[in-house]
């Protein structure tokens, strides 16, 4: 059974950067030449097991499948490729993929990039142990609010900073196989509004803008309903007024800087494709 030690938490520093820790793995090049027939390579890392490394994971995967659309790889060679990129028991877990199969894909089905990430959805099912693998982690990215996770060394993030790190996380949530029907759009905007603290919540409401906002647009039964990106763009300016200058007794401030980027992002740089000779 699952113990969900594969969750990609909801922190300020992702776990996924390039450390020594994940340096330990090694890298694999890939070559490939193209219709210009120019020989090119890309070094991605190789990969050995999940848990507490599946951010590395998503991140690789997501841009292998970049890669691997722009060289053309849409049948096998989209697989065995994504295979030389694994190694240890992720490499295992793979190749009981391609023999025996799954129920959430067919080893005869290698024709194009959907049978691919059908492919991947069954492998994280089985490197997770979890088949209702984006189902939790959506859960989770949605329980995470700005009042418990909005501090990032010890000063209050910018909300839409914050929200852009949950936009990270809920892209890779694409790649995993989700049981059920998608996320609805007011739940999403409703966990993302509930996650603000209660002071938060009354600015947006009476104060926000001068008028305050009815952002579920209650009176037109939700025809005009915000996104989350709407809310997290408008409560900056909660925090240029109120939690900028706001910093923990323990020294924390806002010139700190942790791991990863500030815009948000995955922490890592974009794999880069050399044309060799």
């Amino acid at each position: 059974m699952s113990n969900n030690d594969w969750l990609i938490r909801m922190v300020a520093a992702p776990q996924c950067t390039q450390t020594e820790e994940h340096q330990q793995f090694g890298q694999q090049r890939i070559y490939w030449i193209d219709d210009a027939a120019q020989k090119n390579e890309v070094l991605f890392w190789k990969m050995q097991e999940g848990g507490k490394f599946l951010e590395l994971i998503m991140v690789q995967l997501a841009l292998y499948k970049e890669v691997a659309n722009g060289a053309g790889w849409l049948d096998i060679k989209r697989f065995s490729n994504w295979r030389r990129c694994l190694g240890g028991e992720l490499g295992e877990e793979w190749d009981a993929l391609m023999n025996d199969g799954h129920e959430l894909w067919d080893p005869a089905d290698m024709n194009d990039a959907q049978d691919f990430d059908n492919a991947v959805k069954a492998w994280l099912h089985k490197v997770t142990d979890e088949v209702r693998t984006a189902n939790i982690q959506q859960r989770a990215v949605m329980s995470a609010g700005y009042q418990r996770f909005g501090k990032k060394n010890g000063a209050w993030m910018k909300p839409s900073t914050f929200y852009k790190r949950k936009v990270v996380i809920w892209k890779y949530t694409e790649l995993m196989n989700r049981v059920g029907l998608p996320v609805d759009d007011q739940l999403r905007l409703e966990a993302e509004h509930d996650g603000l603290s209660q002071e938060m919540r009354d600015w947006l409401r009476f104060h926000a803008g001068g008028v305050g906002h009815d952002i579920f647009d209650s009176e037109n039964n939700g025809a005009d309903m915000w996104t989350p990106k709407d809310l997290y763009d408008t409560m900056d300016q909660y925090w240029l007024l109120n939690l900028r200058d706001l910093k923990d007794s323990n020294g924390g401030g806002r010139n700190k800087r942790g791991r990863g980027n500030d815009d948000g992002g995955n922490g890592n740089s974009k794999i880069k494709v050399r044309r060799t000779t």
